[in-house]
């Protein structure tokens, strides 16, 4: 099992490249660009690519977030998805509802630049942990994965609140050694450290927002009673 997930790793952007170029292309064989212009001069148009791309599609992330029990990758995940309405696939979607292959090209490169542009506001993501008991072999390899894809995009992974005896697992593995962020005592000290004016306007401080917000804990003394 563990030779099958390295070798989809290992080739799964590879055959993600593959598909969405193929995609593109044959997208781009169909579309006729006074279509594509047109559909760029539609201001009721662009404004609903707006709306639906980076305002509802978020909010509707975050509020699945909320409403569902997801495990925290899944929270950063959805949380980046949201960012990237379109999807490669678009082009078999729009045929098979029988929708405006014109607009879907207009669409494409706009999402691009849009998302291009979106998601370097992402440049932190943290992983709160303190309801985490237990890790296995196999939710290391997540954090691993999800961490080297957050790296690849230049966003840095945190973790914060991690409990004494999970710390133990992580530390007899080589993840600490990847991880491209740190390892906090409290979400507030990892919020601080990244952003400290927003930790600064939360009105009612923790008892340890008095402590320096450069700490970091390898292995959080308070989660070992």
């Amino acid at each position: 099992m563990n030779e099958f997930i390295q070798l989809l790793q290992a080739t799964f952007g590879t055959l993600v490249l593959i598909f969405t170029v193929s995609n593109l292309g044959a997208m781009g064989l169909r579309v006729k660009m006074p279509e594509v212009v047109a559909a760029l001069r539609n201001k009721k148009a662009m404004a609903l690519i707006f709306v639906w791309g980076w305002v509802l599609g978020p909010a509707l992330g975050y509020l699945i977030t909320r409403v569902l029990p997801l495990a925290e990758p899944y929270v950063v995940v959805v949380l980046l998805a949201s960012l990237a309405p379109c999807a490669p696939f678009l082009q078999q979607m729009v045929s098979k509802a029988g929708g405006d292959i014109g607009f879907a090209g207009a669409l494409i490169p706009l999402v691009a630049v849009g998302t291009v542009v979106l998601m370097p506001v992402v440049r932190h993501v943290i992983l709160e942990c303190p309801a985490v008991n237990t890790i296995d072999a196999s939710g290391l390899e997540s954090q691993e994965a999800i961490n080297r894809r957050l790296k690849d995009g230049g966003i840095t992974f945190h973790l914060s609140e991690v409990k004494g005896p999970v710390m133990d697992q992580i530390e007899r593995s080589h993840f600490l050694q990847e991880l491209n962020g740190k390892v906090h005592l409290s979400h507030y000290q990892a919020v601080a450290s990244i952003k400290p004016e927003l930790a600064m306007a939360i009105r009612v401080a923790p008892p340890w927002a008095s402590r320096s917000t450069a700490d970091v804990a390898p292995r959080p003394e308070s989660s070992r009673s």
